[in-house]
């Protein structure tokens, strides 16, 4: 993939078509996008609704999943913080906890361990190096004009 994304050079025209083969079975695949598809009318509903204050946290999951087509019902791998659970159960967990803190539910500190806070932020570290690496496969090729 990387001879794809640089940019184009008539003179690599034989290397062009050997990594052909890899970019084809991408777009067999259900999650190819190319960047005509996501337009600046995408990014501008993107960016209205993140900096206005319409956007909520619930509505992350849907953003990956619909905008990303990021598989967030996948399981999370055995080895990882939260193994064998879907990344949108313990995403909701974990902003039920926080929804608990923020209203007062959840005062005492011993009903939120140091070790789940832990567990917590390396479940935010591998799933955003997942969405970095999905964001990458997926929507940055630069494209033949």
């Amino acid at each position: 993939m990387k001879k794809i994304k640089e940019p184009y050079d008539p003179k690599k025209e034989l290397q062009y078509k050997k990594h052909s083969k890899v970019v084809q079975e991408e777009i067999d695949s259900p999650h190819f996008l190319t960047s005509s598809l996501f337009s600046s009318f995408l990014l501008n509903d993107l960016k209205n609704k993140v900096y206005k204050k319409s956007f909520k946290s619930y509505e992350i999951p849907k953003l990956l999943e619909e905008l990303f087509l990021f598989d967030i019902n996948s399981k999370i791998p055995e080895g990882k913080s939260c193994s064998g659970q879907k990344i949108s159960a313990v995403f909701d967990e974990i902003r039920e906890k926080r929804n608990k803190i923020s209203h007062g539910l959840l005062t005492n500190p011993s009903k939120l361990p140091f070790k789940d806070v832990k567990k917590y932020l390396k479940f935010f570290r591998w799933l955003a190096i997942k969405i970095d690496q999905h964001l990458i496969k997926f929507f940055f090729i630069i494209e033949k004009t």
